[in-house]
């Protein structure tokens, strides 16, 4: 079996793979270059651990897979994880591509309509998990990727700004931001609950000379 090897532009250990060998009808041996070369081609700190992952990776393809257990060495080595989550990841991604392509295989070779159908079914549940491994591994990669951006912000004199995101969720009781000079209809909903002639609002300028005032719909009657 082939060398996979791919090389990295930012100075880290280059990821390669291991030789595969079949010393018998249900053998593999490991054939390390270096005693690092697991651990780097997992992204794991410890050699320990990364032995541990190639031995689990190969024996999810099973007997009838051992024809195709390059594609774990080979797919950490163009994935490039960087810990043990994405490396976990990483293998159960190729499981579940393996499994896809023998229940493919099999679908195919059906010579009924109901085992095609049990086989379709098991294909869409597949490529279903196959997605949702994707997906898990592109967020995990994002929050581990998460950036602050500072910007500059100018504010005149006299004026007012909040810098920082901001989210709003519609509910029953929440508040809106409005223009002084536009109505405000929850006002009329509940005229019961306007009887003291206040209103409670917090005055935000940006820039000076633009105000917006934050009503709460219980206290709103008039704009002042």
């Amino acid at each position: 079996m082939s060398k996979v090897k791919k090389k990295t532009a930012d100075g880290a250990p280059s990821r390669t793979a291991p030789k595969l060998e079949r010393t018998g009808e249900n053998h593999l041996t490991i054939h390390e270059a270096d005693a690092n070369q697991l651990r780097n081609l997992f992204g794991l700190k410890t050699s320990e651990a990364a032995e541990v992952f190639m031995k689990v990776g190969l024996a999810a393809f099973g007997r009838g897979g051992l024809d195709f257990v390059e594609l774990v060495p080979a797919l950490a080595v163009e994935m490039e994880p960087r810990d043990a989550v994405e490396a976990m990841l990483i293998n159960q991604m190729s499981a579940t591509h393996f499994a896809i392509s023998s229940m493919s295989s099999r679908f195919f070779a059906a010579e009924s309509p109901e085992l095609r159908e049990t086989y379709e079914r098991s294909l869409t549940r597949l490529n279903r998990t196959f997605l949702a491994q994707v997906d898990g591994l592109k967020k995990y990669r994002a929050k581990a990727q998460q950036t602050v951006r500072v910007e500059r912000v100018e504010v005149k004199d006299g004026g007012q700004a909040v810098v920082g995101d901001v989210s709003y969720r519609r509910g029953d009781d929440d508040e809106k931001w409005r223009y002084p000079h536009e109505p405000c209809p929850e006002a009329a909903k509940r005229p019961q609950m306007c009887s003291d002639g206040q209103v409670h609002r917090r005055e935000v300028q940006v820039p000076s000379g633009t105000r917006m005032v934050r009503v709460s719909h219980a206290w709103c009657t008039r704009w002042s």
